[in-house]
């Protein structure tokens, strides 16, 4: 038992308090992170190469696609003669609660150094002021990984919702998927069948389907694990069940306020959505909605990831390089 304890000493990160957040470090630096004051996971480096541009942040917003509702019709709403435009339309639910944007409450952090754990819960209420829930975050560092477990804890009072996950943004650079999951083409829950379960690459330029509205588009189903390749350094994510990601070099709020393709601007970031669950797409434009099994009703759910940093001299930006 002791030599057991040991081992797991020994694999155990540096974990401190510091400058009002906290700060963790994997053996001799192999990879750093840091959490703000606010309560996110803010940076992440391996070999002294930063791999986020912004925090890792609960997320419940995706830009509607037109069968969740049609955007450039917004101003018919209300007017009878276009109530095909707005009524039974899932994405006015969506923008009456203010899911576009979320607030968070001051954190509540308890640090346990010893086991390298970290627990930081957040209130949260949406862009509207109306109660969204409870966040709660717990990370365990550990010398190669981080293991963290997020509970998105939705009020019941919120509408049915387009995803529950996570948001983030990747340093310029990350510009390779791999992926062992649903693919290789664009897939959601109620548009799978034919995406065939395998390992899969692509460029994150790849992933995008450019609709000629912009909207949210490029998801990918039933991830086990996901690989993300820039220079010199790759980020492992590996799911304890299956999840979803996105990456794009648009995030949602660009997709969601451009009107055409050509008003896209493409950013160097690389913008990530990872998640427990998104509702599917239906076809609502022109006929009936995504079926209620494929609806997202408020209330508890979970999703555990292991985060893994890596770096390499001389790492491309291939998938699979350096592996």
């Amino acid at each position: 038992k002791g030599a057991a304890k040991g081992g797991a000493e020994r694999d155990l990160a540096e974990l401190a308090a510091s400058g009002g957040g906290f700060r963790a470090r994997g053996e001799h630096g192999a990879w750093e992170a840091s959490v703000s004051p606010k309560g996110f996971l803010e940076s992440l480096s391996a070999g002294g190469r930063e791999l986020l541009a912004s925090a890792l942040v609960m997320n419940l917003w995706r830009a509607p696609t037109e069968n969740d509702g049609l955007k450039l019709f917004m101003d018919k709403r209300g007017q009878t003669d276009f109530s095909f435009y707005y009524e039974n339309k899932a994405m006015y639910a969506w923008l009456d609660a203010g899911l576009e944007a979320l607030e968070f409450g001051h954190p509540v952090s308890e640090i346990e150094p010893e086991t390298g754990s970290l627990r930081i819960v957040h209130e949260v209420r949406t862009a509207k002021g109306g109660r969204a829930g409870r966040f709660v975050q717990e990370l365990s560092f550990r010398n190669s990984l981080i293991a963290a477990s997020f509970l998105f804890d939705l009020d019941p009072s919120l509408p049915e919702l387009p995803r529950v996950g996570l948001a983030c943004a990747l340093a310029p650079g990350f510009e390779k998927a791999r992926w062992y999951g649903r693919g290789p083409q664009e897939c959601y829950v109620d548009r799978k069948a034919g995406a065939a379960l395998g390992i899969w690459e692509s460029s994150v330029d790849d992933l995008q389907v450019p609709y000629v509205l912009p909207q949210e588009n490029g998801n990918r189903t039933d991830l086990r694990w996901l690989e993300l390749y820039g220079a010199g350094a790759s980020l492992r994510i590996e799911g304890g069940r299956s999840f979803d990601f996105g990456a794009s070099h648009h995030g949602a709020g660009q997709l969601w306020k451009a009107a055409h393709t050509c008003d896209l601007v493409r950013l160097p970031e690389t913008f990530l959505t990872l998640d427990v669950a998104q509702r599917g797409v239906g076809t609502a434009t022109c006929g009936p909605d995504t079926l209620e099994r494929y609806r997202i009703a408020p209330g508890p759910m979970r999703l555990d990831l292991v985060f893994i940093p890596r770096a390499a001299e001389g790492l491309s930006s291939e998938p699979g390089a350096g592996a």
